[in-house]
């Protein structure tokens, strides 16, 4: 990449991460928490909500290698919030990467309706709040190591004798939604993350990068409040943009790789396809676009088997075409 182009990457993703991710972030409240830990294997979900829960507060420490803490969550949505989304936002300190790290599933009213994970940091709670509702969620959270290769404190897979806590709850929250300015924020994300990776003779290039600069000097810094909205209709015309003749046509379909037996207990890969699926779910019920693949029938047959709730309404979009079981094997070979 030429310097002058380069210089301009970094002005544009300064002001994407330090000016217009953080209004990412409404109006929000803290919530109650209380824990109850459990050592070695998962317990079921009505035993473990059944159980005595302990308060806990942000910045409280949890997980020793592989066991779980359940969180119990309480809060009321302000009445001002009325007609506003509304989430939880709940951070439990994850580690490592994608994969790998804590990862938990949120159960609410007995079912489980979504996993959190460094790629879902929230859960929506409703479209349109009516003002003054009590809300009470269980979060299932599982202190997976952060690195499967040489970082854990204990040998591979197995638990830590001495009981040492991993991770530190972060955030716990409920916060208002702002859908506009999240449609806002992917927009400009995604137009980033194209001008970073299209050949610097493409001549959209050029017209790209112009573009999302014009964008930043539409916004007011250091608080841009409202006026991303100037920018709006500059990154819809920058998205708008066809593709030249030659370039290939690319569907895209929605797919987790999930090991089924690797770096983490067989229980855990369980655990790991309830908060896949939840969280698939959770998205289609927003995006009706959007489609998935499953590629290994163990993992259906995991939800049939342990996660009724979940399998009854996967099997309703499977019937729709938008999940869709694909391979053919019944699991997946990493024999190669």
């Amino acid at each position: 990449m030429r310097p002058e182009n380069s210089i301009r990457v970094g002005r544009i993703t300064r002001v994407l991460n330090e000016f217009v991710r953080p209004r990412r972030r409404g109006a929000s409240i803290p919530v109650d928490i209380a824990a109850f830990h459990v050592r070695g294997e998962p317990l079921d979900a009505a035993e473990a909500m059944a159980a005595d829960y302990a308060p806990f507060a942000v910045g409280g420490l949890w997980g020793p290698a592989w066991d779980t803490t359940w969180f119990r969550i309480r809060g009321n949505i302000p009445e001002q919030w009325a007609g506003r989304q509304v989430a939880l936002g709940f951070t439990i300190g994850n580690a490592g990467s994608t994969g790998f790290g804590a990862e938990s599933l949120v159960w609410r009213d007995g079912r489980p309706v979504q996993g959190l994970s460094p790629n879902h940091r929230e859960h929506l709670l409703t479209t349109a709040a009516t003002g003054g509702e009590a809300i009470e969620l269980f979060v299932e959270a599982a202190a997976n190591p952060p690195s499967p290769f040489g970082a854990n404190p204990w040998p591979l897979l197995l638990p830590d004798p001495e009981g040492s806590p991993l991770f530190t709850v972060q955030q716990a929250d409920l916060h208002v939604r702002q859908p506009e300015f999240e449609q806002f924020w992917h927009n400009f994300r995604v137009l980033l993350e194209l001008l970073t990776e299209l050949p610097e003779s493409e001549p959209y290039a050029a017209r790209l990068g112009a573009g999302l600069e014009r964008a930043c000097n539409l916004l007011d810094l250091p608080d841009i409040s409202d006026s991303w909205q100037r920018a709006v209709p500059l990154l819809e015309e920058l998205l708008s943009e066809g593709a030249a003749p030659r370039s290939h046509a690319v569907s895209v379909v929605g797919h987790a790789h999930l090991d089924t037996a690797w770096l983490w207990p067989l229980r855990e890969t369980v655990r790991k396809c309830a908060r896949t699926f939840s969280t698939v779910l959770e998205l289609m019920d927003r995006y009706p676009e959007y489609t998935f693949v499953v590629s290994q029938a163990q993992h259906l047959a995991w939800m049939r088997d342990r996660y009724p709730d979940l399998w009854r309404r996967m099997k309703i979009r499977i019937a729709e075409g938008r999940i869709e079981p694909t391979g053919s094997m019944w699991v997946e070979a990493d024999c190669n």
